[in-house]
């Protein structure tokens, strides 16, 4: 039996390889099951005849249904994937210019990103354990002593000098009107020369 028979015998259809080098890692070991799914769901997006690490990128609706769980917690699944080093992020997700989102782009740390050769930071991993902090969390102002924070949204008031608010050096007053400089012709004055036909 020649060897394209038997590889179709026993892999029909395409599949994930995990390397043993992941399998054996102690991170691959401490993360949670279901970031282990992500991680294994997000590899099926690599495209192996026109390399795309780095662009790599599943929504949060697509990748909760397929790994089976609630779309809420999978931003923590995917921050453990990072914790653990198995992946980076190469560009954030924004909303695209017709409205529609656009996902964030990952990079699997075990392959070639480009001209980079593989970091694998997951090797690199200190045995700290994942303790995951909402990235709301972390926007909200701290509630220092002197700090207010005004009920209006997007204001805030306050009188430390760390502020994130704007001070007086960040705004600028408002252009000039433009001068005769500035401007490269005049009107023609009412009742002045016409277009000949």
């Amino acid at each position: 039996m020649s060897t394209k028979k038997r590889r179709k015998k026993y892999f029909d259809g395409e599949f994930v390889g995990i390397p043993s080098r992941v399998l054996d890692a102690p991170a691959w070991r401490a993360m949670n099951p279901s970031a282990r799914l992500l991680w294994i769901e997000l590899r099926r997006q690599i495209n192996l005849k026109s390399p795309n690490n780095g662009k790599v990128y599943l929504a949060c609706r697509p990748a909760a249904k397929a790994i089976g769980i609630n779309k809420s917690a999978l931003a923590e699944r995917y921050a453990e994937l990072v914790h653990f080093g198995f992946l980076r992020k190469t560009t954030e997700g924004c909303l695209g210019l017709d409205g529609t989102g656009i996902a964030p782009h990952w990079r699997f740390t075990d392959l070639a990103h480009g001209t980079h050769p593989a970091t694998r930071d997951y090797e690199q991993w200190d045995g700290a354990p994942f303790l995951y902090t909402p990235l709301r969390g972390r926007r909200m102002p701290s509630r220092k002593p002197g700090h207010r924070v005004s009920r209006k949204p997007g204001h805030r008031e306050t009188g430390e000098a760390s502020s994130l608010c704007p001070g007086k050096v960040d705004i600028v007053s408002a252009p000039a009107c433009p001068g005769k400089v500035d401007i490269s012709r005049s009107a023609t004055p009412k009742g002045g020369p016409r277009w000949k036909h």
